[in-house]
């Protein structure tokens, strides 16, 4: 019984229904999956020949703008990702051996020419894809320390790219610059040395440094100083610093910024940054009292 209860996934997957009753199917498949489980995601089988299944529909799909059908098959691989333990079953290894990454990569290139653009019609299908994508890339990184140096390899000059991208919505990017914070949060400085040799990302890096004056919202500044503290060490911090933020005063105020107490040093730090610049697009005013009901916090 419990072995039936293993494979419901794949048999879904593998299922020689087609069109909208096959997606349907592998819908209603997750949900019972899903409430089926208390804590824990109910852990599910998967081969090689799943994997080839999820690949060929994706590519069937994707090119003929199909996004729910899509986003489907990506909650599979966001289902195995959460219920699959390092150590305990080897079932997520599986689809990193076998095309994985690439797949992603594909999903997250062809989706991205769809989301939502300033000015023009929105594509919330495509959006949604989007967020569901930037969830799964995370989740499959929690695996293991060798899921998330893929992950990032594979992820991090494109999410930059998009962060950057004026033309995108807002929301979209800001979801990217979260996906990459929360994919540099797990990584070893070793894991990243590759960035700071990387001519691409080195660029990147000084784009996103000047995106920041520019970035028209406070949270979005934080996320992005957090990124460029983590992509790179701390004495490689200092080198690079200068040439990010050519004024001595703010580029003194980034370097101060520790680690430990990152949210208030930041803050000091995008203050100094948006009062230098002259078309200011980020305000932000010091609090001078605080109530919860009638009581008064102290300082």
């Amino acid at each position: 019984m419990i072995a039936d209860g293993t494979v419901l996934l794949e048999a879904a997957v593998l299922c020689d229904q087609h069109g909208l009753s096959y997606f349907k199917r592998i819908e209603s498949t997750l949900q019972d999956l899903k409430g089926s489980s208390q804590d824990q995601p109910s852990e599910q089988t998967c081969s090689v020949e799943m994997m080839r299944k999820l690949i060929t529909t994706i590519q069937e799909q994707l090119p003929c703008q199909r996004f729910w059908q899509v986003e489907i098959m990506v909650l599979v691989i966001k289902h195995i990702a959460v219920s699959t333990q390092e150590g305990e079953s080897d079932n997520l290894s599986v689809l990193l051996d076998n095309g994985l990454t690439e797949m992603l990569v594909f999903v997250f290139e062809e989706t991205k020419r769809h989301v939502s653009q300033n000015g023009r019609e929105a594509r919330p299908e495509a959006d949604h894809l989007m967020e569901v994508l930037f969830e799964t890339i995370n989740d499959v990184a929690e695996y293991s320390g060798a899921a998330r140096k893929l992950k990032v390899e594979a992820f991090c000059a494109r999410l930059i790219k998009l962060v950057i991208n004026s033309k995108i919505i807002f929301h979209t990017r800001m979801e990217a610059e979260r996906t990459l914070n929360l994919l540099l949060e797990g990584c070893e400085d070793e894991d990243l040395t590759w960035v700071g040799e990387d001519p691409v990302i080195a660029k990147l890096m000084q784009h996103l440094a000047e995106f920041l004056p520019v970035a028209g919202d406070f949270e979005m500044q934080i996320a992005v100083t957090e990124s460029l503290a983590r992509m790179v060490t701390k004495s490689e911090r200092k080198r690079r610093s200068p040439a990010w933020f050519p004024s001595g005063t703010i580029s003194e105020a980034f370097l101060a910024i520790d680690d430990q107490q990152f949210d208030s040093d930041c803050r000091i730090f995008l203050n100094l940054l948006n009062k230098s610049c002259p078309g200011r697009s980020v305000y932000s005013y010091s609090c001078k009292k605080a109530f919860l009901g009638d009581y008064e916090f102290g300082w």
